[in-house]
């Protein structure tokens, strides 16, 4: 039977060809475009390493600053900016007898001081009762972290620090969280076989640092949850190869040793320290009767000065009792520590309310952004795209904001971590009467700065912190965000807002790097904070 089955007809072996000829062209274009890719890319980095380079050899304000010579000459400092300004701001800020006094602290929210082990877990046992945001206040002026565990001993919450909440709540698992869960593991600890069991969690891995906590955890009756109440490394670490000569209290950049003479500060300033570890002079406690006493808290912005007398507290002291003369004499004291950021400020809380002060002053945050905020978003919170263009030369250089998160982001992390702990601060300092004033922080402006000085302090944001990647403009985008939400946290909660960044400019001049200031710089910082300070005290003296 003949076949009716219609036979495929065959390709000419010509299209084959032409379809062939077409792929290798197509790989070749691709191939040559990736090449060009990895050329410019080449060029670009090559650029950058160069105009790198020429800066760093060539400008003489990063010269002297690397060979410790003495700074070039620039014009003289301009005076504090529209003082008519400043005064009207500072007359139509709350007054003194506006601010309102709260009642009966909590046992719980009592700053931490040495307690006992039984003491420490009375005042815990109080926790499972308390509503979250209690729970999270309690767990910040505690200087602990708390992690409510499930059946599973899987994590379910974490309440304190906000560095340890926002990774967790993305999904990332520290290093402490890992080491607690395989200590959990490894010690069959879970789940406790009492309503209170202690776990011994040693934490090594850097070389001459010792990290030994003891951590509770507490049944929480029959919900079956279980809460671990975790010490803040403040607590905890142990610095063990500092030199016999070391200002540092046990650990660096937290407090100073008490009564040391002529030592060398964090800022590697010759200074000396107080009855109190603090760089002013001893300190009367309990306070007498006829003195007005400020503290001014920071880090190295208000330690900073080439004597203690020279710092801004104590200018801003001297002009106070100059302008009121008389009566009850102001004190003012230099409460700053170099490297210090809010959450060490929390955890010595009860060390500044045993000076028992009138008014708390904040010159803080730009180690909250440089320390504790920038790493986060630079490295936990960073897609690794973001991750992969922070190794480009190129992209630090001219692409540099794109290498942080969007504004909501950040302001996200100031409110989380910065105004949180100032909230927490200020939750105690009301409830005894203490006011506080907060400061807006000033940083040299990209826009105005010549082009030389802006070279140097780009060069100062990459050199002086833990992110290579940040510029002065980035910077300073941050440090806006930051004050915002300062002027913001005052407006709330009733505290004095001193507006320094709006009322000081300047260059080289004025910021010996895109943090600190010049001997004009912090008496202009003073003359600024004194005159919103003697329209908020007159009330008072």
């Amino acid at each position: 039977m003949e076949s009716t089955m219609a036979t495929e007809p065959q390709k000419p072996p010509a299209d084959d060809n032409r379809a062939t000829t077409r792929l290798l062209r197509l790989c070749f274009g691709a191939f040559a475009c990736l090449l060009w890719l990895v050329v410019a890319a080449f060029a670009f980095e090559l650029s950058a390493a160069a105009n790198t380079w020429w800066i760093e050899a060539h400008n003489d304000f990063i010269l002297a600053a690397k060979l410790h010579q003495s700074r070039p000459d620039v014009k003289p400092s301009s005076p504090v900016r529209d003082r008519q300004g400043l005064c009207q701001a500072c007359s139509t800020q709350p007054e003194w007898n506006s601010f309102a006094r709260t009642q009966n602290l909590p046992a719980w929210a009592e700053p931490k001081t040495a307690r006992s082990k039984e003491e420490a877990g009375q005042r815990r046992g109080v926790f499972v009762g308390l509503d979250e945001p209690n729970r999270n206040l309690f767990a910040l002026l505690n200087d602990e972290l708390v992690l409510e565990l499930d059946a599973d001993a899987s994590i379910r919450r974490v309440y304190g620090n906000w560095l340890f909440r926002a990774p967790f709540e993305a999904g990332v698992d520290v290093l402490l969280f890992q080491a607690f869960k395989k200590r959990l593991r490894d010690a069959n600890a879970f789940p406790p076989t009492s309503s209170t069991a202690y776990l011994k969690l040693s934490l090594a891995g850097v070389p001459g640092i010792e990290d030994n906590k003891e951590i509770l955890l507490l049944k929480a009756g029959a919900s079956g949850l279980v809460y671990a109440f975790i010490d803040s490394d403040f607590q905890t670490l142990r610095f063990t190869d500092l030199p016999p000569d070391t200002p540092w209290d046990g650990i660096p950049f937290f407090r100073y040793k008490k009564n040391l003479r002529n030592c060398r500060s964090g800022l590697g300033v010759i200074f000396d320290t107080n009855n109190y570890g603090f760089r002013d002079c001893d300190v009367a406690v309990p306070k007498p009767p006829d003195i007005i006493r400020l503290l001014c808290i920071g880090g190295s912005t208000t330690e900073e000065g080439p004597t203690n007398d020279t710092t801004y507290p104590k200018l801003l002291e001297k002009a106070l009792n100059g302008h009121f003369g008389g009566g009850k004499r102001v004190e003012v004291l230099n409460c700053g520590v170099s490297g210090m950021t809010t959450s060490g400020h929390v955890a010595r809380l009860a060390d500044y309310l045993a000076f028992d002060p009138e008014m708390l002053v904040f010159y803080e945050g730009v180690n909250d952004i440089h320390r504790d905020l920038v790493e986060y978003w630079r490295t936990i919170n960073s897609p690794l795209w973001r991750r992969l263009l922070s190794c480009s030369r190129f992209v630090r250089w001219q692409l540099n904001s794109a290498l942080y998160p969007n504004d909501a982001t950040m302001r996200e992390g100031i409110r989380g971590l910065f105004i949180e702990n100032l909230r927490a601060i200020g939750y105690v300092a009301r409830s005894r009467g203490i006011r506080m004033a907060i400061c807006s922080v000033p940083c040299p402006d990209s826009r105005r700065v010549p082009g030389n000085e802006r070279r140097f302090y780009d060069y100062c944001a990459r050199t002086g912190g833990l992110d290579p990647c940040l510029d002065l403009k980035t910077y300073g985008h941050i440090l806006g965000l930051l004050n915002e939400e300062i002027r913001a946290l005052c407006a709330r909660e009733g505290f004095l807002y001193v507006p320094v960044a709006e009322h000081i400019e300047g260059g080289y001049d004025t910021f010996t790097d895109i943090y600190h200031m010049t001997n004009s710089g912090i008496e202009r910082k003073a003359e600024t904070i004194f005159e919103c300070m003697k329209e908020y005290l007159k009330v008072k003296l």
